[in-house]
Formats: C-alpha cells, structure tokens, sequence
C-alpha cells in the first residue's frame, strides 16, 4: 500500500474512480495523464529503477508506455486490485498537477518496476546478470593475496618540498624486498638510480622500457606496471592524491588495494587523507598517519613581471601549458635578455627531461632559466629561485580552466629546496591580473579527495561480453561493448568510474583491424598513442593489423635528419621518439610479434641524442640571434637613431 502523499490539492481532491473493474473514470484521466508523462524523464525514478530492477534509460521508458495503458484502460492489472493503492496513485498525480514538485513522482516509481516485471522479465533476468557481472562494488575484495596479508599502510602527508617521499623511500631502502610505485617514468627512472647508488639493486619497469637484473631486490615502476603477484616488504606509492584523477585514479587505487606487502608508504597532498582512510578501512588495514610542514619558505611576490619578460633573472622557471608557448618563451627571453634556457615539458623523453633538469641545476653551464610545463611539479630536483606563470589558465583536454587551488601548489612549490642554492620559494605571475588570483590560490585548501578511481580490466571486460553473447547471441564492437558496461556498472559511493574517453577513442581506431581477439583489443587501448597524430596514428593501424595476424614485425621507424635545428625539426623527432616508444611498449607485452625490441631501444637512443642535440642548437642559434639584434640597436644608438634598447 501507498501512503497517502501530502501537498497542494490533497485534501480537495476525491478520486472518482470507485471500482477496479473496467477502465479509470473519465474524470480522473486528466491528472494521470499528466503525472504519466512527467515520468517518462524522472530521473530519480530512472536512476532508483536501474539500482532496484536493472533497467535503463531505454527501458524506463517503454514501461512507462505500458504502465500508462495499464491505468487507463485497466487499473486491476495496474495496482493488483488494490483500491487503496491507485486512490493513493491519483492523490499523487492530482498534487504533481496542482504545483508540479516531482516528490509526488516517487511514490510510483514502484508501479513502473512493476510494469517492468510483467512485460519484460526476460530482459530484466538478463541485464540483472549483466549488472552482476559489471559489479564494481567492494574492489577490495578483488585481490585475496593482499587480504590475506596483515598490512600496515603508513601516510606520509605534506606539500611539496617537505621531505615525506624522502622519508618513505628511506624506509624502502631499508626492506629487503621493495617496490616503488611513481607517478611518471622520469621519477621512476630518478628512483631507479638512486637506489641503485646507494647499494640496493633495483629493476626498472615502466610501459617502454624494461632494466632488469638477476638477484634485484627493488624494483622501481610506474604506478600501472606495479607487479600485484609479488610479495614484498615495503612498497611505496607515491603522490596519492592522483587517486582521484579522473584519467589515471584506478591506477593508485588497484596499487593500493593489491600490492602485497606489509608497509605500504603512500606520500602526497593532505588533500587525499580522507580516502586513503576509507580505503585502509575497506582492506582491514592498520593506519599510520605522519604530517610534514614544508622544509623551506614559499612567499608569493608583491608585484608581477609587469607583463614584459625584462624581469626574468637567473633561476626563474617560467611555467607555461603548451609546446608552442614554451618555444615562444623560449626565444624571447633568450634574444631579449640574454639568459640561455632549458626547457621541460611532457613530450620530451625522460632522459632529455633529466639533463635539462642537469644543465639547469648546474651554475656553470650557461642556461640559467627554465621554461617548462606542469611536468615540473612531480618529480625532478630543481634549484629554481622563482616559478613565474606566465599564465593561469590550461586546456584540459575539453576545455580551457583555470588552475585548481592544487594544481598552483604544486607547481609553484618547486620553488626554493630545502639543500638548495636557493632555500627560499618565491612565485610570481607574468600578468598583474593573475596575481591575486595566484595569491588566493596559494592559501586556499586544496579540495578533499573523497572517491578513488576505478576501471574495468581486460578480465572483467572479457567475462562481461561472454554474458551478453549469451543472452543476445553476439557481441558488439568493443567501444559500444564498453559502453553497455559502464551502463551495467553499479560502484560503492567511495569510488567512481574514470573518464573513459581515450580508451573509446582507441577503441573505435582498432575496430576496422579484422582478427583482434577482445583481450587483445582491450590491451591495445591502454597503448600510448596520440591519435590526432596522423603518423603516429597510421604506426598504430600498422603494428595491431601485425597483431591480428601474428605477424613479426621489425620497428619502422625513421628518423628525421637536418642540419639545423628548429623547433618544427624537434617536433617531428618527438613524433617519431613516440612511434619508437609505442613499438616498445608493444614489445614488452607481446614479445612474440613485436620482435625487434633491441633495435628499437638504440633506435630511441639516437632519437634522445638527436632531440638533446637539437634543443642545444636552438638555444645557440637564438642567443647569437640575440646578440646580433643588440649590437644592431647599439650602433643604431650610436648613429643617433631613436631606437630605445630593451
């Protein structure tokens, strides 16, 4: 039975309808009919159907259609006989049509589950063994091994600079079996090395590249490449609050819930306490918690550049969000100030992004000033004395925003190192109008991190098509395949699913390669590739079709050869340094078709050399620029020209 709902016109309203045979009174047609159609788009009734009976949006509707023939022409079948309940029913409808406030919907919410149950059982039966089969919920449960260990996860929690990834890769070096778990190649690689020097010998592992030894004991990988099947004694995972990345979180969260070791260190922002917590509670975990103050003053400068690059001086980091702009800075600042400078942004390799970091932090190179990307705010030991922004705004992918509170942090916390030849921070802005936009930035609590991310594996994937094959006989291509999986889906309130868009775009590249078995697909859409490159994308087409078949494929890539370096010359030695990368990537996954991974390693050596060669070039060629345009105004100065010199 239905309670009676109470609003606007309930008291006035006396249903005319007094039997349950034969059709709904006339009279009472004309609020039905409105509440009826006011339905069809509930989205509180959608979303509370689909938890309750499994149906979707689609579906939603078509039992609404039937539910509406049902209260029209035969009310007994609609209510079960219950007077009472279609009394309460047109009570409801007459309110929704008195003040339209869709509270008076819900009560019927439970008529169209019922509408469903008579008319499509079969189709709930078989989307109920699809949302079982897509069920996300409790992922701590997906990894026994890690269950059955007695872990203590201990939280190292602080701003940049703080010295917490310091303290928990002490306690890495210390176990006699450790992982390190990072958020890039370039740190994996950094950590690499340093456990290495310091004794501990330690594996490599990242999607491209593979260094490993016989009787390592570490091993130092990117956070997708962490090995779940291996147990050790100490694992760190580091910048955690990547969690909650709506790209890459799943990541951080299947590291967490699986690695098998008995501490796990995580390091990162404040912010990402809270999850951390509820995914320690959900594993059975003790919990150690550590809070770390910045080593070194962070101060942010009273006034701006003024919007001119005259104010750059030695150890500044001039930060902007694209390729081109970096170039732009670039040679501008190195023909109007004379300062020589090394740049650092995602494109370039690891190794390049290290000795530009080197030449940087080294006061008798000659490049004094860095002008880089959001790259720099993880990973890499930089002196740098200031972080100017020459902008505040970056595309993210849809859209062009400005900066999270967090994201500022991050980057302008770079500045000044505790050890450093600059021990206090300073940031700045280019433009007088971010300034106070950056100031506020600065102070401002990052946003808390309350959900983890999530994403399907190739298993789940698989699993999820057999049980459509089984009830509709075939399975569609693998993006709409994936599709109809996020719809199943059902997560626990602490997680969310990850943007998928890459992934669908990958996907759709591949569907015209005949012979992709489905796991092999799902692989491949983990690739990294940049599509919207069109040589890059053509590799890819290429290297799956080799994939289909079985087909052993040598790396068919070919390097760009110029005497003079220019920035369009270091773009197209990028593009191919990633083509190099993907076959790489290929090869450590299916090593039996992508058989020439040697060549492609010293293929990649000389792209690196020829990219850090080249980028030497520029600096040179626009520095003698430089100084040519100068002693061109100084004699124009001389001559009496009116030329005012910069």
């Amino acid at each position: 039975m239905h309670p009676a709902p109470s609003g606007a016109g309930d008291s006035a309203f006396v249903p005319a309808t007094q039997t349950m045979d034969g059709a709904l009174s006339q009279a009472d047609h004309g609020p039905a009919i409105v509440a009826i159609r006011a339905l069809y788009t509930y989205s509180e009734g959608m979303d509370r159907a689909a938890a309750e009976a499994a149906i979707d949006s689609n579906l939603w509707a078509r039992c609404v259609a039937r539910l509406r023939g049902e209260i029209l022409n035969q009310p007994r079948l609609a209510f079960g006989g219950e007077l009472a309940d279609c009394h309460a029913f047109l009570r409801s409808a007459a309110a929704y049509e008195a003040d339209g406030n869709s509270a008076h919907l819900q009560p019927m919410v439970p008529l169209v589950i019922g509408a469903a149950r008579r008319h499509f059982r079969p189709m709930l039966e078989a989307a109920a063994v699809l949302r079982q089969t897509a069920d996300l919920r409790n992922p701590a449960s997906w990894y026994p091994d890690a269950r059955k260990i007695r872990r203590k996860i201990v939280m190292h929690m602080g701003p940049t600079n703080s010295g917490k990834t310091f303290s928990a890769l002490q306690r890495l070096r210390e176990g006699k079996q450790g992982v390190y778990c990072g958020p890039l190649r370039l740190l994996a690689l950094e950590v690499y090395e340093s456990l290495n020097q310091q004794g501990a010998i330690t594996n490599l592992v990242t999607g491209q590249e593979r260094r490993e030894v016989m009787f390592a004991s570490h091993t130092s990988c990117t956070v997708e490449m962490t090995n779940l099947d291996k147990e050790y004694d100490v694992a760190v995972i580091d910048e955690v609050q990547m969690i909650g990345d709506e790209s890459r979180g799943w990541a951080w969260t299947r590291a967490l819930l699986g690695v098998q070791a008995r501490e796990v260190h995580v390091c990162g922002d404040p912010a990402s306490a809270p999850v951390v917590r509820k995914l320690a509670a959900a594993c059975g975990d003790e919990l150690e918690e550590r809070v770390y103050e910045r080593l070194t003053p962070l101060s942010v400068s009273e006034e701006s550049l003024g919007g001119t690059i005259r104010g750059i001086r030695k150890g500044d980091a001039v930060v902007a969000f694209s390729r081109r702009d970096i170039y732009q800075l670039r040679r501008l600042i190195e023909r109007s100030t004379g300062h020589k400078c090394c740049v650092v942004y995602g494109r370039l390799p690891p190794e390049t992004r290290n000795s530009q970091a080197r030449l940087f932090n080294d006061p008798t190179s000659g490049y004094d000033v860095l002008v880089a990307s959001d790259a720099i705010g993880m990973g890499l030991n930089l002196n740098i004395r200031r972080v100017v922004f020459s902008t505040l705004t970056k595309f993210n992918g849809s859209h062009t925003a400005v900066l999270s509170a967090s994201q500022m942090k991050q980057i302008a916390g770079r500045a000044g190192r505790a050890g450093g030849i600059y021990p206090e921070g300073e940031v700045s802005t280019f433009d007088d109008e971010d300034l106070p936009l950056l100031a506020q930035g600065m102070v401002q609590p990052s946003e808390p991190v309350i959900a983890a991310g999530l994403q399907p594996n190739t298993e789940q994937v698989v699993q999820f098509a057999e049980s459509w094959r089984g009830i509709h006989g075939s399975v569609p291509n693998l993006s709409r395949l994936l599709a109809n999986f996020l719809e199943a889906s059902q997560l626990d309130g602490d997680y969310f699913m990850c943007d998928n868009n890459e992934t669908m775009r990958i996907a759709q590249a591949i569907e015209g390669v005949p012979n992709l078995t489905l796991a092999q697909q799902h692989d491949l859409t983990a690739a990294p590739v940049r599509l919207r490159d069109p040589d890059i994308r053509a590799c890819f087409l290429r290297y799956a079709e080799a994939l289909a078949t079985s087909t052993p494929i040598a790396v068919d890539v070919q390097l760009p050869i110029s005497s003079r370096a220019s920035a369009r010359h270091l773009d197209v030695l990028e593009s191919r340094m990633q083509a190099v990368e993907l076959y790489c990537w290929l090869a450590n996954r299916f090593p039996l078709v992508f058989t020439d991974l040697d060549a492609a390693e010293k293929l990649r050596a000389r792209a690196i050399t020829s990219i850090e060669s080249g980028l030497m070039q520029l600096s040179t060629n626009a520095t003698e620029h430089g100084i040519k345009e100068a002693n061109a105004r100084r004699a124009q100065i001389a001559k009496g020209s009116d030329v005012t010199p910069p």
